[in-house]
């Protein structure tokens, strides 16, 4: 029976030669570039959801102390983190990491508004009236109704 030339070449060697290794590896590092590219936009998303879920707890955590006090927190355009440790413990450290501050709260007579500075644009929240909280972006905010 006859060999043909690649029977001959392959003959007693196993594996891949290192060319095919490295065109994989290559291969398989730009379908991981183009997948954390495209996961950017969900990153930002997920961290702006966090952003509005402690704004809720810290609004549940107004509503609380007006119970109990009968008063909201003062406060005149204030960052959160100066009401006290019921909410610093709420909006201790942003979802990005960076440990700068997004949140602000502003109380007027029998009502408030709290409001979140967004990396992306939100559908929905209050009207922000003067209340403006550092940072760039998108103002998302909630009041007393």
């Amino acid at each position: 029976m006859r060999k043909n030339k690649f029977e001959l070449r392959t003959k007693g060697r196993r594996g891949f030669t290192l060319i095919e290794m490295l065109v994989v590896i290559g291969i398989i590092g730009v379908l991981a570039s183009l997948v954390l590219v495209g996961l950017g936009p969900s990153r930002q998303a997920g961290r702006d959801t966090k952003r509005i879920s402690n704004l809720h707890q810290v609004q549940n955590l107004l509503e609380v102390s007006y119970l109990r006090d009968a008063k909201y927190p003062d406060g005149s355009a204030v960052n959160i983190n100066t009401l006290g440790s019921n909410y610093t413990k709420v909006v201790d450290s942003d979802p990005d990491g960076s440990g700068n501050t997004r949140y602000c709260y502003i109380r007027t007579n029998s009502s408030y508004t709290v409001g979140v500075r967004l990396e992306g644009t939100q559908a929905g929240g209050a009207s922000c009236g003067s209340l403006s909280c550092p940072g760039a972006g998108t103002m998302y905010c909630l009041s007393a109704e």
